[in-house]
């Protein structure tokens, strides 16, 4: 199964990306990357996704949110195996590494 942080990435771009019209398979994708997801997660990214819409998840770049281009406390940009909010926009914050790695891996 897929990393739920790797799963999240890729379903948000697959809905927000321009990756063409809905298919059958890109539905059951977009189904398989659901069922990666937590449950809690899934709340806070539509919630996120509502407000901020395509670009509700972005990757932290040297401690600063690219959503809103704030610094972030170490804690966030420490421990990156994790889904943050940004404590200044909410958006879902990522390291673009270490989501990388879960991709590849």
């Amino acid at each position: 199964m897929i990393a739920p942080l790797a799963a999240l990435i890729r379903y948000h771009e697959m809905k927000c990306g321009t990756e063409g019209s809905v298919s059958p398979s890109r539905a059951s994708e977009e189904f398989r990357l659901l069922q990666s997801i937590p449950p809690e997660l899934q709340k806070r990214y539509l919630r996120v996704q509502k407000r901020h819409s395509i670009s509700a998840v972005v990757p932290v770049e040297r401690g600063v949110c690219t959503g809103c281009h704030m610094r972030q406390p170490p804690m966030v940009t420490e421990v990156a195996e994790e889904v943050y909010e940004c404590q200044h926009c909410s958006r879902l914050l990522y390291d673009p590494d270490v989501a990388y790695e879960h991709s590849v891996g």
